[in-house]
């Protein structure tokens, strides 16, 4: 299966992309951890979260929000 970008959100100051099978990346500005990166660093190009594959869970990430400073994610 090809893995492409299903969702999109953008917000004041960063960006989300889902994808078809489940993957989060974000990039832009990192303050107050909002990219989900466990740090506060910027990210010019998008990242993926690798902490929502690390956790081994059967969740598959379908649609994002994004806001000023949060992030919110609606799963399957």
């Amino acid at each position: 299966m090809v893995d492409k970008i299903i969702h999109i959100s953008a917000g004041n100051a960063h960006s989300i992309a889902v994808t078809s099978l489940g993957k989060v990346y974000t990039w832009g500005h990192g303050l107050y951890g909002r990219l989900g990166h466990g740090d506060h660093q910027d990210q010019f190009t998008p990242k993926i979260i690798t902490a929502l594959i690390q956790a081994k869970i059967d969740i598959i990430w379908a649609s994002s929000s994004i806001s000023a400073a949060h992030t919110a994610f609606l799963s399957n």
